[in-house]
Order: structure tokens, then C-alpha cells, then sequence
């Protein structure tokens, strides 16, 4: 279970170990039972300790900073990260690793789903006392989706993904760009969201030389520099975290949490970060290029093939391309689709949060250039 009311009370414990016996019962293959708890401000650590007891695995939401002491108090106890919040990503794996009973971390949440409407509530706002409290949940209209997710609705990766990329090793190097807040605003983030960031080098409602933000997710690199357009404009050490000076009078940040932050002036052309490895001299790269206006729509299916039966399945991505072919990430077109022979079109959808088309009709406007 999850968040079972009566957890911090004598029934709540009951209840754990009559579910964990009745679960073990029924289970020939012996796998471990868990439950996940959450504490209310007002409780302490030991407050779940009898409802965890019964239990293989002890489940913790959100209470990374229970889980040294815990284990001094109960040295046997195996933990597991039930649900973490996507911002404390990197301390989270941290502790699994440093810590041989904590055995994973999940991310709530590895999708983003209908219901939990604007919980990863992401955008430039004037700062008012309270507002994430308001929104969470209740607004702004139109968000209906959560947008927690690493990947969103329809199944396409969003920038957090490209982060835990690095963070688990699945990739060496990352690069995400972010654009300036409108003047008196400034970005909210709620506990769930992430930062409004693109894997992007084409920003269009942007003037040239208008400071960008540029983070590179490096793991496992000494050293990793920065350029536009063939001209390095920032580099970044592994090391403290202390401010040095680099390039051109410019002073950049160290390496921390896996990221290289620069702050540069936005000239269309390529964006390009390299990470360099010092002991195997091995050297990592990513590009993102400016791309031109829309010119065509590529469609691109996961199969090729598939039975002309509600059994099977294929999804198909339209990508807005400009003359080059290369996929345009700002556009915003509206596709209508026609279907011909043995099958039909099932479902449309787009991946915004905002977005209130129907996942029914044969339409949509596509998000972030594809649908």
C-alpha cells in the first residue's frame, strides 16, 4: 500500500502485518512485501517503526534525511526509496550508493499521467507569497496533466530525463538551454516540477545576444568546455564548486550535482559542449544546432508492421522539419490526420499539459514540433 491512512497508529500496524502474512501466503515464490510510508510534519522517525516491522522492505516518501538515523535504530532494516522528489534526484541516488540497505530510489514519477493536475507546475510568474501552495492541485487552469514525469504523456522524453541520463549512467554527457524570464518575473517551480528547459539550440521569440542558460550534465569528466559557433565561451572543473575565471574576463562555476551551469549570449548557429576525461583522454560531445522555419512533416512509427486487429499497435510520431530535414522544436502547427485501409487511427495526443484537445478527434496542434 501507499500512504495508508492509519500507518501511525496501533491499527495502521495491525493492518501492516495482517496484509505482509496475507500477502506471504499466497506467494509461493517468497518475493518481499513493502509498503511505503509518509510522515506528517508532526511526527517523528519512530512513529513508523511498528508499521514497518512486518515488513521486508521498508517503503520512505520524501524523507531522505530519516534514513542514517533510522538505521542506527534498526541496523536490520532494508529501505527503499518508495517516492523522491525529481530536484533531489542526485542526493537521492547518492544514498542508495553510500548505503548498502538502501537499495533504489523511485522518482515520483517515472510518466506523467492524467489527475494530479499541475503537480510539476513549471512557469514564469511574479513572485506572490504562497503561490505554489494555491496552484498545486486546484490551478492554473489549463493544466491537466501532472507533468511530473520523465517522460510525458505520450511517452517523449522532457529535459529531467536527460539529467538521470547522466545521474545512472545510461549517458555521458547532456545538454539542456533554457530562455530568460519576461521582465519582472521569475521562474516557479513547484516540489515536483523541473526548470522550463529545452533540448534546444533554436529559440526564435529570442533577440540575438540575449543571455541564455545553458546546463551540461557531465558524470564522469575532469573538465567541460563550452562553444557557440566554434568560439568557446565558457569552461567548467570538476572539483569545490568554487567560482574561476576563464574565458574572457567571464567567471563560471565548477562542476556540481553533475552540472556545468553557463550563463551566454544566444547567437543562432551551433551550441556545442565537450566533456574531457584527463586519465583515459577519452572526450565526449554534444551539439544542438539552430534549425529553420517549418517546411515539411516527417512521420516516423516504431514498427513497420503490425495485424490488422485492436491487438496490436504502432505509434506514430509527426515531426515538424524545416527544408533540411531536421526536426523543429519551437514549432506549432496544427495537423489534421486521415486514415486509409485494414486499421484505424486510435488516439492523438501531443504531450502538453495545457493542451485541452481531444484524444479522440483526428486533430491536434503539435507541442514542442511533434505530435
Amino acid at each position: 500500500g501507499n500512504d495508508i491512512p492509519l500507518r501511525a497508529r496501533p491499527l495502521g500496524a495491525s493492518l501492516s502485518r495482517e496484509l505482509s502474512d496475507f500477502v506471504r501466503a499466497r506467494d509461493p515464490e517468497g518475493r518481499p512485501v513493502t509498503s511505503a510510508f509518509s510522515w506528517s510534519p508532526e511526527w517523528n522517525p519512530a512513529e513508523a517503526d511498528d508499521f514497518m516491522a512486518p515488513l521486508d522492505i521498508a517503503g520512505y516518501n520524501y524523507k531522505p534525511q530519516f534514513y542514517t538515523s533510522d538505521h542506527r535504530r534498526d541496523p536490520a532494516r532494508v529501505m527503499v526509496a518508495t517516492e523522491s522528489y525529481p530536484q533531489q534526484s542526485f542526493e537521492s541516488w547518492q544514498a542508495v550508493w553510500e548505503n548498502e540497505w538502501l537499495i533504489g530510489d523511485f522518482v515520483w514519477t517515472a510518466m506523467d499521467h492524467l489527475g494530479e493536475s499541475a503537480l510539476g507546475w513549471t512557469a514564469a510568474t511574479l513572485p506572490v507569497k504562497g503561490m505554489l501552495e494555491t496552484c498545486l492541485g486546484t490551478s492554473p487552469w489549463p493544466w491537466h496533466i501532472s507533468y511530473a514525469g520523465d517522460l510525458d504523456i505520450c511517452g517523449f522524453k522532457k529535459p529531467q530525463s536527460f539529467y538521470r541520463n547522466v545521474l545512472w549512467d545510461v549517458s555521458p554527457l547532456e545538454m539542456v538551454v533554457s530562455g530568460p524570464a519576461p521582465a519582472g518575473t521569475s521562474e516557479q517551480i513547484s516540489a515536483w516540477g523541473w526548470p522550463d528547459e529545452e533540448v534546444s539550440w533554436t529559440w526564435p521569440s529570442i533577440s540575438e545576444g540575449a543571455q541564455v542558460t545553458v546546463k551540461v550534465y557531465s558524470k564522469a569528466h575532469d573538465e567541460v568546455e563550452l562553444f557557440v559557433n566554434g568560439a568557446r565561451v565558457g569552461r567548467a572543473m570538476r572539483g569545490d564548486g568554487r567560482s574561476i575565471a576563464f574565458v574572457n574576463g567571464s567567471w563560471f562555476r565548477g562542476i556540481e550535482r553533475l552540472t556545468a551551469t553557463f550563463v551566454v549570449p544566444y547567437s543562432p548557429g551551433n551550441l556545442t559542449a565537450v566533456g574531457h576525461v584527463r586519465a583515459t583522454g577519452r572526450t565526449d560531445v554534444r551539439t544542438l544546432l539552430t534549425t529553420g522555419m517549418p517546411a515539411a512533416l516527417r512521420l516516423a512509427a516504431d514498427r513497420t508492421t503490425i495485424c490488422a486487429s485492436r491487438n496490436d499497435l504502432a505509434y506514430v510520431t509527426v515531426y515538424v522539419v524545416d527544408s533540411a530535414g531536421r526536426h523543429v522544436p519551437h514549432a506549432r502547427v496544427d495537423v489534421n490526420f486521415d486514415f486509409e485501409g485494414d486499421g484505424e487511427l486510435y488516439r492523438v495526443g501531443n504531450g502538453d499539459p495545457r493542451d485541452l484537445g481531444s484524444f479522440q478527434q483526428p486533430r491536434r496542434t503539435t507541442h514542442r514540433g511533434r505530435v
